[in-house]
């Protein structure tokens, strides 16, 4: 017997092993590629391509995205015209589609905007404000941002609070 005889019904064998392989090689490489993609970016990138709500930690009600920026992410609660911005540590969990009938457009990204930055233009407002914190929280003016937190005039005198404590910021109308 001829070794070639032998082996020749193998070949298609090893010719679905190799293509297995190569399979394998560009999932995994797609995996790679998406273990890179931090969460705020999934936020940007599903936000562009249809309407998207997240959960808060605080909040039951799943706030519509319109923005997302560095760390933080801007909306309207469902059904309200509520605007509310958070930052990504308060953000619990992401649905693509939006969830409910509410009329929702597709968010828009600011990568290089911090939320230090989106607070400092509601500062220049002087935007009032309810900050909600774990337990409890505060209302009042918006008058000072530091490079990790705010301070809101209540009363007479300013609250400072540290940004890495905010579940969420509700933005009030004038």
């Amino acid at each position: 017997m001829r070794w070639e005889n032998f082996f020749s019904g193998y070949q298609s064998l090893w010719d679905s092993e190799i293509d297995n392989a190569e399979l394998d090689e560009r999932r995994e490489m797609i995996r790679a590629e998406r273990a890179r993609i931090p969460f705020i970016r999934l936020l940007a990138i599903r936000g562009e391509q249809s309407p998207l709500d997240v959960f808060l930690s605080s909040s039951l009600e799943p706030v519509h995205v319109g923005r997302v920026g560095a760390s933080w992410i801007e909306g309207n609660f469902c059904g309200t015209s509520t605007v509310v911005v958070a930052p990504l540590h308060s953000v619990i969990a992401m649905l693509d589609q939006g969830s409910c009938t509410c009329s929702q457009t597709f968010a828009r990204s600011f990568p290089h905007a911090t939320i230090g930055a989106r607070l400092r233009a509601c500062e220049r407002e002087n935007q009032s404000v309810t900050v909600t914190l774990v337990r409890g929280g505060f209302r009042g003016r918006l008058v000072a941002v530091w490079k990790d937190a705010v301070d809101v005039q209540v009363n007479q005198s300013p609250v400072s609070i540290p940004i890495s404590s905010i579940e969420f910021i509700v933005l009030e109308r004038p």
